[in-house]
Order: structure tokens, then C-alpha cells, then sequence
């Protein structure tokens, strides 16, 4: 069994095995890449010749997946925080639902505080949303 690898725009884009050469449209570049050492992955640049990993990303880039990040994960929070915090104000809020409004809280608490971390947005150890 043969790896290959789909190239496009001079990136690796998927890699699957196969026993045969695979055929596809001209305009489709497959490189056979059993055998490459290191093995290349999806990503990967490829230079009509040889692969290389990607340059690792800009500091911009870094700040922006983390902000990214950080919203998604805020949006989640905050959504389950709502309802929560819905029952609480209407004094309808059961024991088990004061105690995970407590713990979504703290988690939204962490969230915030991301961006105080001595390596943001290098390197960052992100909260665990509660279960």
C-alpha cells in the first residue's frame, strides 16, 4: 500500500493510501510520498520538488486564534450562564443549578483572565470548561 498526497497550491492537503497509482484530472497533482522521511502532513508545503513544514505562524496570527479562541469559548459561557442565571434571579434555581452557575462562572472568570498569562498568545494554558 502507497501513500499519496493532494496537492493544491503548493500545499498538502490530504493524504490517503491506495495500491494503485490513483488517476485523477491533469490538473491534479498527486505525489506519491511513501517512504518520506519525515513523513509529511496536511499543511506541509511542497515546491513541485520536495515538502517542508509551514512557517510557524506570525505573532498576529497567534493573537488572532487566541482572541478567536476566547470568544467562542466566552460565547459557550455565557450561554450556559443565561439560563442559570435565569432561575437564580426568578428564585426557581435548584441546588444542582446554584452549584454549575458557580462553576460556569469561575470558568468565564478564568477565560478572562488568558490574556494575563506571562506566554499570551504563545503559549497558553486554557481553562476547562465545566461537564
Amino acid at each position: 500500500m502507497n501513500i499519496y498526497a493532494y496537492i493544491q497550491d503548493g500545499l498538502l492537503h490530504w493524504k490517503f493510501e491506495s495500491e494503485e497509482p490513483p488517476e485523477f484530472a491533469p490538473n491534479i497533482t498527486i505525489v506519491d510520498i511513501t517512504g518520506e522521511h519525515p513523513m509529511p502532513e496536511e499543511g506541509w508545503l511542497f515546491d513541485g520538488q520536495a515538502f517542508s513544514p509551514p512557517p510557524p505562524p506570525s505573532a498576529e496570527e497567534l493573537l488572532a486564534r487566541a482572541q478567536g479562541r476566547l470568544m467562542a469559548e466566552r460565547k459557550v459561557a455565557d450561554d450556559a450562564i443565561a439560563p442559570l442565571q435565569d432561575a437564580i434571579d426568578l428564585d426557581e434555581a435548584t441546588e444542582e443549578e446554584i452549584a454549575r452557575l458557580k462553576l460556569w462562572k469561575k470558568y468565564r472568570i478564568a477565560l478572562s483572565r488568558v490574556v494575563e498569562q506571562t506566554g499570551y498568545p504563545q503559549a497558553i494554558e486554557w481553562p476547562v470548561a465545566p461537564a
